[in-house]
């Protein structure tokens, strides 16, 4: 017997967006393999939400691009891509190029900006008129350098990075599982790209988004949350970043425990 949890992955934009996710990522995946839930990452998740260079990893777990065997080590050579935004060699390494959103299996929901229309444009599987788009194109769009204002033509829209504007995509996921699972329990498990003591604008834009999704989601009785963030200096290496990631996720132990139960109930191992 199994339960009907629903599980939304929500990954923030930033200038870590790889790094915390794919480290966090990669410690689930050794806890899944510990307990055999499932074989892979892709097999408990069911929605996708991402801005910023986190679209990246979201487009390959959501077209089941990373098997359990290859995907510690494929998570992590992820990290070389780390703040380099858009490029069509990583494109091409990590996508066929004739991929488009109907590649993608799973429900998502990726955030760029509309630079006329000033407002946040959204990718998502809802939207059949979508499906045709290359994901080459998609990728582009949300993973252009914000401050070197790149953006791509797409129809009448040019569109960018959002990271600077909704870093952190958390109410948009919360509206969209609103939509696919009503009588569902919902877990959503939303990890960031890192903070620091000396927030600026994009934490700050972060941290609010936060706040508003708390005060709402308690609307929600059959819901449960979890937020994984580790704190950075502004200096730290790479190195040091991953470290700190690493040590942050030993810490979230206990919670990564309650996670790791709502998915035993999932897969039918607990009754």
């Amino acid at each position: 017997m199994s339960c009907n949890y629903r599980i939304v992955l929500v990954t923030d934009g930033g200038s870590d967006a790889l790094l915390v996710p794919i480290v966090g990522l990669s410690a689930l995946s050794r806890r899944i393999h510990a307990v055999d839930i499932d074989r892979s990452l892709y097999n408990w998740i069911d929605l996708l939400v991402a801005t910023g260079d986190s679209v990246l990893l979201a487009s390959l777990l959501a077209k089941h691009q990373i098997s359990l065997v290859e995907e510690l080590g494929a998570l992590e050579k992820l990290l070389k891509y780390q703040n380099n935004g858009y490029s069509k060699e990583m494109v091409s390494r990590l996508f066929d190029e004739e991929d488009t959103l109907f590649t993608l299996r799973k429900h998502f929901l990726f955030m760029t900006y509309d630079v006329d229309s000033d407002e946040l444009f959204q990718f998502s599987d809802s939207r059949p008129t979508q499906q045709s788009i290359k994901l080459d194109s998609v990728l582009k769009a949300c993973m252009g350098n914000p401050n070197e204002q790149q953006f791509i033509k797409l129809g009448y829209r040019r569109l960018m990075n959002a990271s600077q504007f909704t870093p952190n995509p958390i109410l948009q996921a919360m509206h969209y599982a609103d939509c696919l699972y009503q009588d569902d329990s919902v877990v959503i498990v939303s990890i960031g790209s890192g903070k620091h003591k000396d927030a600026d604008l994009e934490q700050q834009f972060s941290e609010q988004a936060q706040l508003e999704f708390e005060k709402e989601v308690r609307q929600h009785k059959k819901w449960h949350y979890f937020r994984f963030n580790p704190e950075f200096e502004r200096d730290d290496s790479m190195e040091t970043k991953i470290e700190k990631t690493r040590a942050y996720f030993e810490h979230e132990a206990p919670s990564m425990d309650r996670l790791f139960h709502l998915m035993e109930i999932k897969s039918g191992k607990l009754v």
